[in-house]
């Protein structure tokens, strides 16, 4: 899982988004929601020679944090 800042990924370069199809809550590490996911956007990814299609969940992030590429596993 991905996630993109609604402010400066999806308005800044007029990204066509999706709506899900039911509503997923968003969990904090603490693991208490703190709000629903409702749209999403899938796009390629290239990294060096890599290249991937990443699923993207919309929300409301950091002003200077544009993408988070996935969950740390601990």
């Amino acid at each position: 899982m991905a996630f993109a800042n609604a402010e400066s990924i999806i308005r800044k370069y007029n990204v066509i988004t999706k709506k899900l199809l039911a509503p997923r809550p968003l969990h904090l590490t603490d693991s208490i929601p703190t709000s629903l996911i409702i749209d999403y956007f899938t796009a390629q990814m290239l990294i060096g020679l890599y290249t991937k299609a990443m699923l993207f969940f919309i929300t409301k992030l950091s002003p200077t944090t544009l993408i988070i590429l996935g969950m740390p596993w601990l």
